[in-house]
């Protein structure tokens, strides 16, 4: 049995690997299958690591990865009410990184994982969602936060966001979402985002590879999409035109041996031809709505129940006033409620946290509200 000492170098040593600059996941993941471990790794010369090949900025080592020191990083995770996690830690998700290629050497959490005997499914779409595609995200997160499931995405605007958004309110005690980001914990990206991504934390976690002032860069976001993937027992295409970050999603998911499903949308409309390609290849099954999902999982369907009782209207007042001019396949945002409704912000404001508070409407961010 190994000893205490040698359990936290294994772990420090996981962590300087994940942390060394310029190391990509691919080239990691070679480094560990020709030395055979982390420590085994970082013992290699500096010429080993440089033989294992460059590609520009991905492979641009600055230094040997054994020269890092991962205290600040890992004071810095603190600081911001997060840990690190590693193979090393019991609650590493061994399971869904079994089938991944190129796993993360490491982790950091901000809030809660969820128990790993959980399903999880990844609701994914496009970032220019329309109403229609914000509406089918949410109410699927929603119905299946309230089943149990824990609901992936990536916290962009758009489809993401309408997806953590359903999930959360579906008010679950437990865990109910995960956003996996293409930054570091510190980044409030996007900005739009910020107040749900603190909604997240608290009902669920955030989890990123990166160390947490790392920046969103381009090339943040296949990578990111992978663990996203690998989370999930399914992945949804709600949403997503022909290049989408969803679709590289959907294509690491199938290489998991993951189920794939495309919600379908009108034809010839730009932002479901993706979803439509994966539906006619055969590489998704089509969604037609919760039960489908609920069904791939293996878990009983839910009926065609809806995700919650439809409320009465509001009484009569501002309140009222935005909530008929809201629906449920347009959002509007509140400079456009104030301009139709000709009443003050300051009371247009008051009024939408009421009737969001009510249930009678949800925000999407970056987007507008929409009536439920």
């Amino acid at each position: 049995m190994r000893d205490a000492c040698a359990d936290l170098n294994r772990r420090l040593a996981w962590l300087q690997l994940a942390l060394a600059p310029g190391l990509s996941p691919r080239i990691a993941a070679r480094a560990l299958e020709e030395a055979g471990g982390p420590e085994e790794a970082l013992a290699r010369p500096l010429a080993w690591w440089r033989a294992l090949g460059r590609a520009g900025r991905e492979l641009a080592l600055e230094a040997h990865p054994a020269r890092g020191d991962p205290g600040p990083v890992l004071e810095r995770v603190a600081a911001l009410g997060g840990r690190s996690l590693t193979p090393e830690d019991a609650c590493w998700p061994r399971t869904a990184f079994g089938a991944l290629h190129e796993p993360p050497c490491a982790l950091f959490v901000r809030g809660t994982l969820p128990e790993a005997t959980r399903p999880a499914v990844a609701v994914v779409g496009t970032r220019a969602a329309t109403p229609y595609g914000l509406r089918v995200a949410r109410e699927l997160a929603e119905g299946l936060a309230r089943r149990g499931v824990v609901v992936v995405s990536g916290l962009a605007l758009g489809i993401d966001a309408a997806a953590h958004g359903g999930a959360l309110a579906a008010g679950a005690a437990a865990p109910s979402t995960v956003a996996v980001l293409g930054c570091g914990l510190a980044v409030s990206y996007p900005p739009e985002n910020g107040s749900l991504r603190e909604d997240v934390a608290r009902a669920g976690a955030l989890v990123s590879e990166h160390a947490p002032d790392v920046p969103p860069e381009r090339w943040h976001f296949p990578r990111r999409n992978r663990i996203v993937a690998a989370l999930a027992r399914a992945v949804v295409v709600v949403e997503a035109p022909l290049r989408s970050g969803a679709l590289i999603t959907a294509g690491f998911a199938l290489e998991q041996g993951r189920e794939v499903l495309a919600v379908p949308g009108p034809i010839g409309r730009f932002s479901h031809e993706g979803g439509h390609r994966l539906l006619k290849e055969g590489s998704a099954s089509l969604c037609r709505g919760l039960d489908d999902v609920l069904l791939a999982l293996g878990l009983e369907a839910a009926g065609g129940a809806p995700c919650s009782p439809a409320l009465p209207p509001p009484p009569p007042g501002p309140q009222l006033a935005l909530w008929r001019l809201l629906s449920p396949d347009e959002a509007l945002n509140a400079d456009g409620l104030c301009r139709a409704s000709a009443l003050p912000a300051a009371e247009v404001a008051t009024a939408l946290a009421a009737l969001e508070l009510d249930g009678r409407v949800v925000r999407v961010p970056g987007v507008g509200y929409l009536r439920r």
